[in-house]
C-alpha cells in the first residue's frame, strides 16, 4: 500500500533522527537568532562551504579550529577487499603488515577526506588548528565514526603516505600537514564532556514546571 512503513523502518527512521542530532549537536546547540532577520547563527561555530561540493562540511568555530564531516553513501562497517588484502594498503602490502588499518569504508572515506584537507591547509588562515573527522553515512541509520585528525595523520595517514610514494616513484606529493597544528585529543574530550553536561543541565532545566524555575 502506498505510504505504509513498516514498524521496523519506522524505528529505523527514530534511531537515524537520534544519530544526526549526536552528530550536530556539538555544532548547533549554543546559538542565537537575529530577531530582525531571523537568522540563527551558532555562538561558537559556523559552518563554511570550501568543501561542499566534494561532500564534506566543514566547521570552524571562534579559536580558529576545523572540525571536517565526510558525507558518504557506503555503508562505513563494509569491508573493501583489495588484491594483497583487507587493510588500507591492501594494493601493496599484505594483511600481516598492517593489520590494524582495516579496509572498512569509514577508514577509506577518512583518508579521502584528509587528502582534500591536505589540499586546503594553504588556504586556512594562520593559526589554524585541526580537530576532528568524521564520516557519516547516509545508510543503514545514518552510522558515523570520527576520528582526532592529529593522531589519524600520524597513525594512519603518514604511513599511507609513505608506502604510496615508495611504490609510485613518479609520484609527487606535498605533504601540508607539518604546516598546520591539531588541537590535543584531551583537549578535545574535555570539550566534548562539558557540552554534553551543559546540554543534560539545559534539559532538566527545561522539563521543570514554570514555578520552580522562578
Amino acid at each position: 500500500m502506498k505510504g505504509y512503513m513498516t514498524f521496523s523502518q519506522i524505528k529505523g527512521l527514530r534511531n537515524a533522527s537520534t544519530q544526526l542530532e549526536s552528530v550536530f549537536a556539538k555544532y548547533i546547540m549554543s546559538y542565537e537568532k537575529d530577531e530582525q532577520t531571523k537568522k540563527i547563527t551558532s555562538r561558537e561555530w559556523e559552518m563554511v562551504d570550501d568543501l561542499i561540493d566534494t561532500n564534506i562540511l566543514i566547521f570552524r568555530n571562534k579559536d580558529g579550529v576545523y572540525d571536517f564531516i565526510d558525507l558518504t553513501a557506503f555503508d562505513i562497517n563494509a569491508n573493501a577487499h583489495f588484491s594483497l588484502g583487507d587493510n588500507l594498503l591492501g594494493c601493496y602490502r599484505v594483511n600481516g603488515q598492517y593489520s590494524d588499518m582495516k579496509a572498512n569504508y569509514g577508514n577509506i572515506e577518512a583518508v579521502r577526506t584528509m587528502t582534500i584537507i591536505n589540499e586546503l591547509i594553504p588556504s586556512l588562515p594562520q593559526g589554524s588548528k585541526l580537530g576532528t573527522v568524521g564520516v557519516l553515512s547516509a545508510i543503514n541509520g545514518c552510522g558515523y565514526r570520527q576520528f582526532h585528525a592529529g593522531k589519524f595523520n600520524s597513525t594512519y595517514y603518514q604511513q599511507l603516505l609513505k608506502v604510496v610514494k615508495e611504490e609510485n616513484k613518479d609520484v609527487t606529493f606535498t605533504n601540508n600537514f607539518t604546516k598546520v597544528e591539531f588541537t590535543d585529543p584531551v583537549d578535545d574530550i574535555i570539550e566534548e564532556y562539558n557540552r554534553i553536561t551543559q546540554t543534560m543541565k539545559s534539559a532538566d532545566l527545561n522539563t521543570l514546571p514554570k514555578e520552580e524555575l522562578d
